[in-house]
């Protein structure tokens, strides 16, 4: 008889079948893609309107000029305002800008308890101002009032635009037309590209503000108008203390 031989079986190792069998799970992260920043998210992130105030010569009184009146009725004040700018702007106006509300509202009850100020100068916040569109090479002798049916009739807008101004044409006896126009006017004029006027086709397009002075070729201001004079007085001279500017009357400017 053949020798029969035992195996002898080789033990089980509970630990090694368990590491064998073991499930690995990553952690890794995950890139999800990035969702962008919603309409609320960024109208929360804003800026806040300016502390401005404008003032204009009331209406009757074109020859009212702002900035020697308020210079003759504050000669007897002495106030403490943060004032960040002053500019004049168009209409012989005069434009304000404090660096807080709370600047601004002292101000505008200094002006109230004028008399004199009230009667000759109108004050207001400035408003929003709606976009504007050119349309290029208009013969001069096109009525204006032919133009707004146009523009009626393509927006189906029944208020006649606002004219901002006339520019000089490159061709002779033509000229380009900036009007303002209300937001889905604005886009549907932005979105045709041409109109007809006069069984004419003319094109137009949305037209940019931008001021720059011909005389320095420095932005944000105008030629006629002159630039923004930070810390500029209109009372008198403007001594900077403590963050604060402190107007003193009487006293030379500098």
């Amino acid at each position: 008889m053949g020798r029969t031989e035992t195996q002898e079986a080789e033990p089980i190792c509970s630990n090694c079948n368990a590491e064998q069998y073991t499930e690995i799970k990553s952690y890794q992260p995950v890139n999800k893609p990035q969702k962008g920043p919603s309409y609320a998210e960024i109208a929360k992130k804003r800026p806040k309107s300016k502390a401005t105030i404008l003032l204009y010569p009331k209406e009757g009184k074109p020859n009212t000029n702002v900035e020697d009146l308020l210079k003759k009725e504050l000669q007897q004040t002495e106030t403490t305002v943060k004032v960040k700018s002053v500019r004049r702007i168009q209409k012989g106006g005069l434009a304000i800008t404090c660096q807080r509300e709370e600047d601004l509202q002292k101000l505008t009850e200094t002006l109230k308890e004028k008399e004199t100020i009230t009667e000759n100068i109108t004050t207001k916040r400035p408003g929003m101002r709606h976009p504007s569109i050119i349309i290029y090479n208009i013969p001069n002798n096109v009525p204006m009032e032919d133009i707004q049916k146009a523009i009626r009739a393509q927006t189906e807008n029944p208020e006649d635009l606002k004219l901002r101004f006339k520019m000089r044409g490159q061709k002779r006896r033509h000229s380009p037309l900036i009007l303002e126009a209300p937001s889905e006017t604005f886009h549907r004029l932005k979105n045709l590209r041409r109109i007809a006027i006069n069984w004419e086709m003319f094109h137009l397009r949305e037209f940019h503000h931008v001021k720059r002075c011909s005389t320095c070729q420095a932005f944000t201001h105008t030629a006629k108008i002159g630039p923004v004079q930070k810390g500029y007085s209109i009372w008198g001279s403007l001594q900077w203390t403590n963050n604060t500017w402190k107007v003193h009357v009487n006293e030379p400017s500098f």
